[in-house]
Parts: structure tokens; C-alpha cells; sequence
């Protein structure tokens, strides 16, 4: 069974319990705030991280800058007692089961907890809809596509469309968002055509693949994130 450890106030929880409850996906709902994590259970998350403090903690949180500790100096006992005084030092949701775990929000990864004949079934159903031209990529709002395109030429679109809502959902690479760019402009090649695409997806998803594209060329290495 899956665990989705959370806040209320947390955006990126709220966007996990979506996706869960969407893909009717059982989990248990644990409120760190008001049921602060045990010892016990800090000490198993620590030990499933790859990078220790720097994956759970929120240097970015209020309350870290608050604290202005350097974590790197305090003992095992000493963090746990930490995060146990102030949970929301936490990085969130944590979304755990009996295999893997995931912190944040990332909806490529989060399909990791869907059930394998799931997503068996998922991509037979996205093959399918590929070759008969019509793709429905579970948002609210529609991909500007052109069905003149191949199948390969609309899945370097869509991989980079993806790159631009990753930049505004939370972060993405500039080496990675510019390489689907370039991708990209083997199949939009006319100036014309991208500034059309980039006014139709803005009016449909809110997300600015001029601007997207932008911040990646000024940054050129690191991760960008735009915000809504």
C-alpha cells in the first residue's frame, strides 16, 4: 500500500493526491503536521534517499532559513530530532510504498507506483491512439498537433512540449528542455509556425515556449523553473 505523506497547504501535495486519486490508486493519506513522522520512520526514509539531507530537506522552506542550521554538522539523532520539532523542514509530498519512493511531485516518475498491468495497458492504449493520429496525454487542455506529422515527428513535439510544462510545474534542465528544442525545430522549422504553436499552447496551458526556450538559451546549464 502506498503512503502519501503530506501537508494541506503543500501545492505539489495536493497535485500528487490528484494524480493518485485520478489514476485510482489506493494510498494512505499521513499529515505530517498534525502526526509528525516517528523516529522510526525518518530513519527509513533517510535510509531509501540517494542523497541523504540534500533529497529531504527544504532549503528553500521558511523555517530552514528560520533555523539557519547547517544540517551537514548534526549527527543522524540530531536532524531527526530536528525534523521531528519542525516537520516542515521536509521536502514534499513523500510517496512511499513496500518498493520505491518518491519525494515531490514529478508526474513522469509518480507512474512508477501505477500497477504494471496498468501501464502495460497505458502504452498499448498510447500506441493505438499514435497511429490512428489522436493523443490524449491526461491534461486538461489539448496538444496544438499537426496529424500531417509522423509519429515520430509528433512524439519530438510532445517530448518537448513536456520539457516546457516540467520548466513551469517545477524545474527542468536547460540541456535537456534545449536538446528537445532542437529536436523540435527538425519538424517546426518555420519561425511562423513555432510563434503559432507557442500562442496556442500559452492559450491552452498557460506555459510560454518562447519564454521557456529563452530562459534555457540565457542558462544554458542548470535547472530552470518558471512558475505559473
Amino acid at each position: 500500500m502506498i503512503t502519501l505523506f503530506l501537508s494541506p497547504s503543500c501545492t505539489s501535495c495536493r497535485k500528487a493526491r490528484a494524480w493518485l486519486t485520478n489514476h485510482q490508486v489506493p494510498f494512505i493519506e499521513h499529515n505530517i503536521m498534525t502526526s509528525p513522522l516517528t523516529s522510526d520512520e525518518l530513519r527509513s526514509i533517510l535510509a531509501l534517499t540517494e542523497n541523504g539531507t540534500d533529497d529531504l530537506i527544504s532549503t528553500r522552506s521558511k523555517i530552514f532559513q528560520k533555523l539557519n542550521v547547517d544540517v551537514d554538522e548534526l549527527s543522524i539523532s540530531q536532524l531527526i530530532d530536528l525534523i521531528e520539532t519542525y516537520p516542515s523542514l521536509l521536502r514534499r509530498p513523500i510517496i512511499l510504498d513496500d518498493k520505491r519512493m518518491q519525494i515531490g511531485f514529478n508526474e513522469d516518475e509518480i507512474r512508477a507506483f501505477l500497477p504494471r498491468n496498468y501501464r502495460k495497458q497505458e502504452l498499448k492504449n498510447a500506441t493505438l491512439r499514435a497511429e490512428i493520429g489522436y493523443l490524449d496525454m491526461s491534461k486538461d487542455y489539448s496538444y496544438p498537433l499537426d496529424f500531417s506529422w509522423s509519429t515520430e515527428e509528433i512524439s519530438s513535439v510532445l517530448s518537448f512540449l513536456n520539457q516546457v510544462e516540467k520548466a513551469y510545474e517545477g524545474g527542468v534542465s536547460a540541456e535537456a528542455l534545449l536538446d528537445r528544442y532542437a529536436r523540435f525545430k527538425t519538424v517546426v522549422k518555420s519561425k511562423a509556425q513555432e510563434k503559432q504553436i507557442d500562442r496556442e499552447f500559452e492559450a491552452l496551458s498557460g506555459y510560454s515556449t518562447y519564454r521557456a526556450v529563452k530562459a534555457a538559451q540565457e542558462k544554458q546549464k542548470g535547472v530552470i523553473s518558471l512558475g505559473r
